[in-house]
């Protein structure tokens, strides 16, 4: 006999139903999110799919984000010295 999961208003079978959980979940940094409540600290983008960085205190940040407030700055335009220059 065989297991059927009511979600959303539709039957799942338990291998679909998993299937449709997994892409609900996002896990980084050992942990489970929402997609949508794993965001920048600073700014507060979504960063499902989106490379992000960590600061000493584990804060989760963009990379835009990252790079303006730890990255080092040119001497003479004080401007971020970014990593692919």
């Amino acid at each position: 006999e065989q297991q059927f999961y009511l979600s959303d208003g539709r039957f799942y079978c338990k291998q679909d139903y998993l299937y449709n959980m997994e892409r609900k979940v996002l896990s980084a940094l050992n942990r489970n999110y929402h997609p949508a409540c794993f965001t920048c600290t600073a700014c507060g983008m979504c960063l499902d799919g989106v490379q992000f960085a960590l600061d000493k205190n584990n804060q989760v940040y963009c990379l835009p984000d990252y790079h303006e407030r730890f990255a080092p700055r040119c001497h003479r335009c004080k401007n971020a010295i970014l990593p692919d220059e």
